[in-house]
């Protein structure tokens, strides 16, 4: 399974609310423009997690790499790839060809 049960079961729960709240103000109250504040309203929160959590992955995948790339400068070991012997010299190679040039990374 590529996503835990209670994330579906969450993720369904809140398109359900959505729908009997959408169709109870479409359908009961004739409010066109109160079902349209609402999608956008709820859009803008649901894009807004979304947005933090790929952040936050994206911080945490940052910091791996910046870890990795530390740890390979000081004694060639160190990156996470499946055959890190490989990823090392093809990384010298990339450095001594002027391909990618090392940055001063800070943890």
């Amino acid at each position: 399974s590529l996503v835990a049960r209670y994330k579906i079961v969450s993720t369904l729960l809140i398109i359900s609310f959505y729908v009997v709240g959408a169709d109870w103000i479409y359908v009961y109250k004739k409010r066109e423009k109160a079902f349209l504040v609402a999608s956008i309203i709820f859009s803008m929160i649901t894009y807004s997690m979304v947005f933090k959590i790929g952040l936050n992955n994206l911080s945490t995948h940052r910091y791996k790499m910046v870890k990795g790339i530390i740890g390979w400068q000081k004694n060639r070991k160190g990156l996470a790839y499946p055959q890190p012997n490989v990823a090392s010299e093809t990384l010298s190679l990339a450095i001594k060809r002027g391909t990618f040039h090392l940055m001063n990374y800070r943890e």
